[in-house]
């Protein structure tokens, strides 16, 4: 009852807003309330993804911000906040360029964000194209996140036996050229019931899961988009979030090692060649 009354006071007035907010964050003891915009607290780094629908971005205010009371006129100093520690950019579709990657590639780059590069997989264009198509575009190099291949169905209903076959011969084609694997972008449902034969085993997952656990088909996932309604202050409108699994270090460690990782086995295979 107290509480209530407390609220009823409070409704009205701003400064109201405001203390209703405090009272929430510390009745909660940083856990977060179920209301406003959500973050997943068991996680610690944040990113996003953007393409050419993401305009007029502030650079230097990208956070993850969660509202306690669900009211975008409340005090952002009320509010929680996650630094974005990671932006996987849209280079390309099918043959088809996105042209403003590199602007936002050199913004993010400039702000020393960890930057990372996609393409969405078309599956009735040919493969070979899409691959060159995306390796010019992204120019992508050691310091950048692993390129990602964007999966997002079977829309043409192609049979799943020659559509994994395509899937794969881009994924080696990147690989070959840039020295690094390939991330898979796929929903959760999608990993379990289309890339879960052998030859996906030595990929790793950024998964889309729109719920508040983690995505089921793996627990060995490295990226977790949780939402594609998310607030994200500096950006306008509806922003996919995620979170990566394990600490800013761990995310820096595990990037390097992609690469590295390439070059050990190349180097290996020149040894065992004699060469």
């Amino acid at each position: 009852m107290v509480i209530l009354s407390f609220v009823c006071y409070i409704r009205n007035s701003q400064s109201r807003k405001d203390a209703l907010a405090d009272l929430l964050y510390s009745m909660t003891e940083n856990e977060v309330p179920k209301y406003g915009e959500l973050i997943r607290p068991d996680y610690e780094v944040y990113g996003i993804d953007l393409s050419r629908y993401q305009t007029d971005i502030n650079w230097d205010s990208l956070s993850v911000n969660y509202n306690p009371v669900n009211d975008k006129s409340v005090k952002k100093q009320t509010w929680f906040k996650k630094d974005i520690s990671f932006i996987f950019i849209k280079a390309t579709q099918g043959r088809r360029v996105d042209r403003t990657y590199d602007e936002k590639r050199g913004e993010a780059k400039k702000r020393n964000y960890l930057c990372g590069a996609y393409h969405v997989f078309e599956p009735d264009t040919f493969v070979y194209a899409q691959a060159e198509n995306f390796i010019e575009k992204a120019k992508l190099d050691t310091k950048d996140l692993p390129p990602v291949l964007d999966i997002e169905n079977n829309k043409i209903g192609y049979p799943l036996d020659e559509y994994r076959k395509n899937v794969l011969k881009w994924l080696t084609i990147v690989e070959s050229r840039l020295g690094v694997k390939p991330i898979i972008y796929v929903s959760d449902h999608c990993k379990r019931n289309v890339f879960n034969t052998p030859e996906f085993n030595k990929y790793q997952f950024w998964l889309a899961r729109y719920f508040n656990d983690p995505p089921l088909s793996s627990d060995d996932w490295v990226f977790w988009q949780y939402t594609k309604t998310g607030y994200v202050h500096g950006l306008k409108g509806d922003v996919d979030i995620s979170v990566f699994n394990g600490s800013k270090e761990d995310l820096i460690d595990w990037s390097e090692a992609q690469w590295q990782a390439q070059q050990t086995d190349a180097e290996s295979d020149q040894t065992a060649s004699g060469e």
